[in-house]
């Protein structure tokens, strides 16, 4: 499809690229869901730079066999126009945080990825140092994390994706790509329990479930389930799954005993020497599933 590439003074454009293997047409359902990871881990990363940033992903073709999720960060209040630098900003930190730690000449990537974004006089230390610090920070922010693991676990799913990476010019195939050998690492699957003192998240992936009372609007509610004999409330997060209900077009009979597999996110408490489940939430429903249309909407947080 067209593209319009805008100025810099519109906003800094950052954008994910998915590399194809030749004659392979991507899973829509996977890269539905790593766009909204996508979405996600740039809010994230922009409510610590600059809760004023506004971000949009638009998807778009690319050529010779690939994809990119387009997003464009502009600054939209007062301070931001005061401080013109961060929507710019932003762009180098999502990237550099997304390609860490296989992209090691990161003082590089800032310098073209600002000069992309309108930049041409690159960077001053200054702006060089807060980069770094922002980078640096994300590092250390769990939310961040999750979301960058959760790309590379969905793109993980799709054979037909062989490669990953970002840059802020949809024209230029990215200088480095992170391999498909390297997604199940950086998907955090290996080190999937988190703890902390006395509470932890842990996941269960793929997980088999009998569907016992769902709730069928569009906000995540406290569906029912049963595994193993025994019963269990989880709310359902699963955004694209949600939107499939509110737009009436899941193309499912969503009942009491249908089979679902899911990936079950658990809160747990450790009480008497034991890890007790708290809080227990659906972040996808891998089967059955819904139709999805073309058209990627994300509704503004």
């Amino acid at each position: 499809m067209p593209v319009h590439e805008r100025g810099a003074e519109e906003g800094a454009p950052i954008s994910l690229y998915l590399d194809l293997a030749p004659g392979r047409v991507a899973d829509l359902s996977v890269v539905a869901y790593a766009a909204l990871a996508w979405d996600a881990l740039i809010k994230e990363i922009a409510s610590v730079v600059d809760p004023s940033l506004d971000v949009r992903v638009e998807l778009v073709s690319g050529e010779d066999g690939s994809l990119w999720l387009r997003s464009l960060i502009k600054a939209i209040s007062k301070v931001s126009k005061e401080h013109p630098w961060t929507a710019g900003a932003l762009s180098a930190i999502v990237s550099t945080f997304l390609m860490f730690p296989v992209n090691h000449t990161v003082e590089d990537m800032w310098k073209e990825i600002f000069k992309a974004a309108g930049h041409e006089d690159g960077i001053s230390d200054e702006d060089a140092k807060k980069i770094a610090d922002h980078v640096t920070a994300n590092l250390r922010n769990q939310v961040a994390v999750s979301h960058k693991q959760r790309i590379f676990r969905e793109v993980e799913r799709d054979p037909s994706i062989i490669g990953l990476g970002s840059a802020p010019n949809i024209h230029r195939k990215p200088k480095t790509l992170i391999p498909r050998s390297q997604f199940f690492l950086l998907s955090g699957e290996h080190a999937a329990e988190v703890e902390s003192f006395e509470r932890r998240e842990i996941w269960k992936h793929d997980y088999n479930v009998v569907l016992v009372r769902p709730v069928l609007v569009a906000d995540p509610r406290r569906w029912r389930f049963q595994h193993g004999g025994v019963e269990f409330s989880a709310t359902m997060n699963d955004r694209v799954f949600l939107n499939a209900i509110g737009e009436r077009h899941t193309g499912l009979e969503l009942g009491e005993g249908i089979e679902m597999r899911v990936d079950l996110r658990v809160k747990q408490e450790r009480h008497a020497g034991a890890w007790v489940d708290k809080e227990q939430f659906v972040e996808r429903v891998i089967y059955p599933t819904p139709a999805i249309t073309s058209g990627l909407h994300f509704p503004s947080d």
